[in-house]
């Protein structure tokens, strides 16, 4: 049965098996197969790409079939669909070495990812184990969702698991994607010491993991991967193709496949290909494998199959405050709160409580969020970003575990939140925060992105002890450098003594800054200012802190909680709908 894939709705991926038979011979298929997915990406709406390794037969530098290798996924890359290559025992450069990876690395180094980074808007972020490509994750944006793909080396070290896992963890709010070379056998079992083409046949040494290693080791405890999928098995001259689901500790679904087509026709494979086409409403996936020098669609049950894409396990509830998840499965009572029933029109994520089952429903964050701090932690040095990768490290003290309106908070007792250097490129934008304030004696920096001195696109945002212009102690100010100049405009007072939730808006086309207190929003200039000037947050060399200038001075002193960062300039009703 063809696929039939709704793009408004849907989305697929493509996944090459073994290529290596198909470069060997010259034939022209691999860059077919390429095409293929090029030619097909709207129809599919296909938006990424991954290959389980073996792309290319020959050891060693191989210049030819890596020129073939080179140009069939650069095809692909150059339609803007972002790619992540696994590697097998062929693509090294000894047999019996599949750790040497150097011709790999000099053809797809890590600035070809790097690449995909600065010019495909989907893609948000990448990663390696070691600055090396073997061992590389991608987060990319598709249709709303947030996906996270990865590769992993054949057989990969005890310390690439772990590297993973953390992956897995720090995203443990995205599904995730895997392709390596050897997992699963064609028999549907994982891969152990006693299965044909073990990979210690080409690895030297003991630190190797093969499937059965790699799922009991580790990844049965992850809570966030979808699907696993390899190639590099084989027996005889048949159409191998296997796939399994296996709950993790956590009780989520993994399907782990298998498709290797090396062996099945003279030429290679017939160009056979797996499509996994994502439902992101309902969160169901379906798997369908199709020849491009055929032109058909496989129907049996090993190569067209339905599978699990998403669950996401509460360990706590949200009743309060707004959430950004994916669909649920209550762990004491089983029940799958699917998005079509329970979330309506998708604008709502369902909290549960589980220690006594009850269901809170809370509105999710809207998209041009790109930042959430919730400084919900209890302990620890880190503060999660719980949207994006711009994690949070404390320095200095700050006290966690505080009351705040919508759970917990952080005290900042001298200390501060550290982001690093060019965390943010803004031309508009809004940074929201509650803030509980101790005194007003001193100037206490809420969000602040400075290099010290006078640098264009330095941004201040704090309350200020009235010590410039004609803002009085306690007014909420935003500073910012521009033209060699600095700027301030000042909003309404912030009291003391209680909870306040504060904003300011910024940016392109906005007239110049507004500030927000509790529902309050003003403007105006200190006396020496310009409140035209659009006052981005663009410095990028500048080190970036909450609770402190980028510089580590004028910290704040009191509690804060939940804060935001969006990429649009808000309306007051906006604010107050996060």
């Amino acid at each position: 049965m063809a696929l039939d894939v709704n793009p408004d709705r849907e989305f697929t991926i493509a996944v090459f098996p073994d290529t290596q038979y198909y470069v060997d011979n010259n034939n022209g298929i691999f860059e077919g197969m390429a095409d293929w997915v090029v030619n097909n990406k709207d129809t599919y709406n296909i938006q990424a790409f991954m290959h389980v390794g073996d792309m290319k037969e020959t050891y060693g530098t191989a210049s030819a079939e890596w020129d073939i290798v080179e140009d069939a996924v650069g095809r692909i890359k150059s339609a803007g669909i972002p790619c992540v290559l696994g590697t097998g025992n062929h693509d090294a450069n000894e047999n019996g070495d599949a750790r040497n990876l150097t011709t790999f690395r000099n053809r797809f180094p890590t600035n070809w990812y790097e690449g995909m980074a600065s010019n495909m808007a989907s893609v948000l972020e990448i990663g390696t184990y070691d600055g090396n490509p073997e061992n590389v994750y991608l987060v990319v944006e598709i249709q709303g969702e947030r996906m996270l793909l990865m590769a992993a080396e054949m057989a990969p070290r005890d310390a690439v698991m772990d590297w993973m896992v953390n992956v897995l963890n720090k995203h443990a709010d995205k599904p995730a994607g895997l392709v390596t070379h050897s997992f699963l056998n064609y028999d549907g079992t994982r891969v152990s010491d006693s299965t044909n083409h073990h990979p210690s046949g080409w690895i030297e040494g003991s630190d190797l993991n093969d499937g059965d290693d790699m799922w009991n080791g580790w990844l049965k405890d992850t809570s966030n991967l979808a699907f696993v999928i390899n190639g590099h098995h084989h027996n005889s001259d048949i159409d191998m193709n296997a796939h399994r689901s296996d709950d993790t500790s956590t009780g989520e679904v993994v399907t782990q496949m298998f498709h290797n087509y090396q062996m099945f026709t003279a030429n290679g494979g017939d160009g056979h290909l797996r499509l996994l086409a994502i439902d992101p409403v309902d969160w169901t996936a379906e798997a369908h494998t199709y020849s491009t020098e055929n032109s058909t669609w496989k129907t049996g049950s090993e190569t067209r199959f339905d599978f699990n894409y998403r669950y996401h396990w509460l360990d706590s509830y949200a009743s309060v405050g707004k959430v950004r998840t994916g669909p649920l499965r209550v762990a004491d009572g089983g029940t799958t709160l699917s998005k079509d029933s329970n979330w309506g029109d998708g604008t709502f994520a369902a909290g549960v409580d589980l220690a006594n089952g009850a269901v809170s429903i809370v509105e999710s964050l809207p998209d041009y969020v790109i930042a959430q701090w919730l400084l919900d932690e209890t302990s620890g040095s880190t503060a999660t970003d719980e949207i994006g990768s711009r994690d949070a490290t404390i320095s200095g003290t700050v006290t966690q575990g505080v009351s705040a309106p919508r759970g917990t908070g952080y005290s900042f007792e001298g200390g501060y939140l550290d982001l690093g250097t060019g965390a943010f490129n803004l031309s508009q934008g809004t940074v929201v925060a509650w803030v509980y304030l101790d005194d007003t004696t001193s100037r206490h920096t809420i969000f602040g992105q400075d290099a010290g001195g006078v640098n264009d696109g330095d941004f201040r945002f704090l309350v200020g002890d009235g010590s410039t212009g004609n803002a009085s102690a306690g007014d909420l100010v935003v500073s910012q450098q521009n033209n060699g100049n600095s700027h301030s405009i000042v909003g309404p007072n912030v009291p003391t003594g209680t909870w306040t939730r504060v904003a300011v808006s910024f940016g392109s086309g906005s007239g110049g800054p507004t500030l927000h207190v509790d529902g309050t929003a003003g403007a105006q200039s200190d006396g020496t200012s310009d409140t035209t000037i659009e006052y981005p947050m663009s410095n990028t060399s500048a080190p970036t802190n909450i609770g402190a200038y980028g510089n580590g001075s004028d910290v704040f002193a009191g509690d804060m909680a939940e804060v935001i960062v969006a990429d649009s300039v808000l309306t007051q009703s906006e604010i107050a709908d996060l």
